[in-house]
């Protein structure tokens, strides 16, 4: 995720002005990473307090922190995917003129490359 600021700052009584705009890239792949980890060990607690009975309430609180684990580990590696994509020190950004239109425009590289992946007659 990003976003861009634009600031105007002046610097003396004169008038002298200073201009200046900054881009800020959020990075969410950690985050989820985390996440994933606090699930993990939810469910870890849970199966640890319950492990002398066969099923019961607790079952359902197993599946949602499990469930919920694996979700953020996907949504992490997703976000580390496009991090890296983002990322200036990408070789790709090198080998397109244009890297923002030409990889993440609509129909660009990206949509290509995810739609090939699923292809899938059954999806």
């Amino acid at each position: 995720m990003t976003s861009d600021i634009n600031a105007e700052v002046t610097v003396n009584s004169d008038g002298a002005r200073l201009n200046g705009s900054a881009r800020i890239i959020s990075n969410f792949a950690l985050q989820h990473l985390k996440a994933a980890t606090f699930f993990r060990d939810r469910t870890r607690d849970i199966e640890t307090q319950n492990e002398s009975q066969q099923s019961g309430d607790f079952y359902s609180d197993i599946r949602s922190y499990a469930s919920a684990c694996i979700l953020s580990t996907a949504a992490s590696l997703e976000a580390l995917i496009n991090e890296l994509f983002i990322s200036h020190q990408c070789r790709l950004r090198a080998l397109l003129s244009d890297f923002e239109n030409e990889f993440w425009g609509k129909g660009k590289i990206k949509e290509k490359i995810f739609y090939r992946s699923t292809s899938s007659p059954w999806i």
